[in-house]
């Protein structure tokens, strides 16, 4: 009698794991469309933040979304790392690190103003860049 008890809870949990494997998949589907909604709402829109190593020297860093995939915010971000500008860091990525709470929106004229300045740094460094644009 045993062996068909264990048998019979060994059936129900498969049973139920299936139940809940097909559940999840359906929450999941419509969290990330509620994501994506969200997200679809901070398209065109810019953010400063900090970013920093161990210690306590900080830099901003500038994004802005430029999209969603797949319930994340797609990102275009910038920054010069350390103070004395010697690594330059400009990619597309997805979702925010810090994530939104911790960033200060800003306008797109100081997103534009802050990359324009990004770029001259690079060309002072010596990287090549066609003209650039008042």
């Amino acid at each position: 009698m045993d062996k068909i008890a264990k048998t019979t809870g060994k059936l129900e949990k498969a049973e139920l794991e299936a139940q809940l494997g097909v559940i999840r998949e359906k929450l999941w589907k419509i969290e990330r469309a509620e994501a994506t909604e969200a997200c679809k709402k901070l398209i065109g829109k810019c953010f400063k933040t900090e970013n920093c190593y161990s210690d306590d020297k900080r830099w901003p860093v500038y994004i802005k979304v430029t999209g969603v995939r797949n319930g994340l915010p797609e990102i275009f971000q910038f920054e010069i790392r350390t103070g004395d500008g010697s690594e330059f860091l400009a990619r597309f990525n997805y979702g925010f690190h810090t994530g939104i709470s911790g960033m200060k929106p800003i306008s797109n004229r100081r997103f534009e103003r802050a990359f324009r300045s990004f770029l001259r740094a690079l060309i002072r460094r010596g990287a090549y860049c066609t003209t650039l644009r008042k």
